[in-house]
């Protein structure tokens, strides 16, 4: 995936994703991730909400299952990788 041909928005849903994953020593990047990422802004949220879903509930979700993701420390956290 060529990252330069996202839009600034998916580029920055994307590095937040990453960056969550880093935070929480996840090995891998997953949808769940993004989905946080995503609902940190301000379109996808309300997209959310205009679709009749709590983008909270939606957020609490995907964050109870990032508590449930395998954990690692030291460099192998350093840059989580794509799941499939």
């Amino acid at each position: 995936m060529d990252f330069q041909r996202l839009t600034l928005k998916s580029q920055e849903a994307v590095a937040g994703a990453q960056e969550l994953a880093r935070r929480h020593g996840n090995p891998e990047l997953t949808q769940d991730h993004l989905t946080v990422a995503l609902l940190d802004q301000e379109l996808p949220r309300t997209l959310v909400e205009r679709a009749g879903h709590r983008a909270a509930d939606l957020r609490a979700e995907a964050e109870a299952r990032l508590r449930n993701l395998p954990t690692v420390s030291g460099d192998a956290a350093a840059q989580p990788r794509a799941s499939a």
